[in-house]
């Protein structure tokens, strides 16, 4: 699809051939510095809602750009427009429909092409302004609350990414984000194509639209994308993500030494980065891993506990009935009973 240059992206193209601060101008009120425009109706930024970012707020609530009936937003980023460094306290995607720019996360740049989607954590000051008229970018906003449903509610089943994510969106560096590279996926191209045109409509079923086909847009991003993500990690030679995998298939019977023997690199090294990128060691993710499958297997009653404490990791029981009740509150045998009752009274 083609975008024809608005009134007001024509207005800030004039504003940046001329080598004139559209800010000044149009915050001066003074006739002179507005005549220099020639006649151009100030007025046009109106009708873009990015606008409010040529002004001098460095953060912005989520009521900004997000309707109060709405958890959500899509909208078009002005061309031209000189936009500020600033943060918000929502989450924030950035999505490059065609051309390419340069997004500045607290004075780093980022190069961003076509198809890559760039996530951005609430409180992150960056900016990012476009001075062509090839390169569209699509700004998808979203409710903190909306997205913790939406995206990490997702990953319910893998305690592993729930804490990555939630670590680098949520965690103290400056500079949390997420890239994905998505490779000129055309499906995700149309369907935040589709977003937006939808969104534009704003009749009384706009909002749940839109929610729905976010959830989709998330659901889509963790099936096929997952291992296009680029992070902040500064360490260029391992990925977190790959880690996490084999955490995940080996947690049974893992060990630093190993993990780190098999990804070649120190042993202290891998632990930091584990710890940095979820928050968490690597035996407090194995245990909960291991509790979670035990979990499943307690469904089976013709599994006895100590044959699930061993199937899960445990060559202790006594420290599998310690870590489970310290965990759930409540004894394997009692999980299990409580299943049990929940099973009954659904069948009556």
């Amino acid at each position: 699809m083609k975008f024809d240059l608005t009134p007001s992206e024509k207005l800030c193209k004039y504003f940046f051939e001329h080598g004139l601060e559209i800010d000044k101008i149009a915050e001066s009120g003074k006739k002179a510095q507005q005549a220099a425009v020639q006649g151009l109706d100030l007025s046009a930024f109106t009708e873009d809602p990015l606008s409010v970012l040529t002004q001098t707020i460095q953060v912005f609530s989520e009521d900004v750009l997000i309707p109060a009936n709405s958890d959500l937003a899509i909208v078009r980023l002005p061309r031209y427009m000189p936009v500020k460094n600033h943060s918000h306290d929502y989450i924030e995607f950035i999505y490059v429909y065609d051309g390419r720019c340069t997004q500045y996360v607290n004075d780093i740049p980022f190069e961003l092409k076509k198809g890559d989607l760039f996530l951005l954590s609430p409180g992150v000051f960056h900016q990012l302004s476009v001075y062509n008229d090839e390169t569209i970018l699509f700004y998808i906003v979203v409710r903190t609350s909306t997205f913790d449903t939406a995206f990490l509610g997702l990953l319910n089943q893998s305690d592993m990414l729930a804490s990555f994510f939630s670590h680098t969106l949520y965690g103290k560096d400056s500079n949390s984000y997420l890239m994905f590279r998505t490779n000129g996926d055309i499906i995700l191209r149309e369907w935040v194509l589709n977003m937006y045109l939808d969104y534009q409509k704003q009749d009384d079923y706009s909002g749940r639209m839109l929610s729905i086909q976010f959830e989709w847009l998330c659901v889509h991003l963790l099936r096929n994308h997952i291992e296009h993500l680029a992070v902040n990690n500064h360490d260029k030679k391992i990925t977190i993500l790959p880690v996490l995998n084999y955490i995940s298939t080996h947690y049974q019977n893992i060990s630093m030494n190993e993990m780190a023997q098999h990804f070649n690199y120190s042993a202290g090294h891998l632990h930091r980065l584990i710890k940095a990128s979820t928050g968490k060691t690597l035996c407090e993710l194995t245990l909960v891993i291991r509790l979670k499958h035990a979990c499943e297997l307690l469904k089976n009653p013709d599994i006895n506990i100590q044959e699930i404490a061993e199937k899960v990791g445990f060559s202790d029981s006594s420290n599998f009935y310690k870590a489970f009740k310290k965990h759930y509150a409540v004894t394997p045998a009692q999980f299990r009973k409580q299943l049990l009752q929940e099973n009954t009274q659904k069948e009556t």
